[in-house]
């Protein structure tokens, strides 16, 4: 985990993408600016956060649309959004970035 974190500050720092483990075998990669991709056994969707003017961010959960192919056809419900958003919400106060959700 620390290590991961410690990666990932790197790499905001010099403004490069970057891919950080949640645990549970849970992953963020980073695709754009505030565009990330959240993968989860085998599993994987997309989530945009947005940037605040104090430098925290805002996961839109109820944003999320559903699983990418080839799982578009499972459901995806207001729990697994939930946990998705908590993840991402502990992974960046963990590295000291707010993260509220949406």
């Amino acid at each position: 985990m620390w290590s991961s974190l410690l990666a990932f500050l790197r790499r905001v720092v010099r403004g490069e993408p970057w891919q950080a483990e949640l645990g549970a075998g849970a992953r963020l990669k980073q695709l754009a600016q505030e565009v990330f991709r959240y993968e989860d056994g085998g599993r994987s969707l997309l989530i945009e956060l947005e940037r605040t003017r104090s430098g925290g961010r805002i996961a839109h959960c109820r944003g999320i649309k559903g699983w990418e192919p080839p799982h578009a056809q499972e459901a995806l419900t207001d729990e697994d959004r939930g946990i998705i958003g908590q993840r991402i919400q502990q992974f960046f106060v963990t590295a000291g970035i707010r993260c509220d959700l949406d």
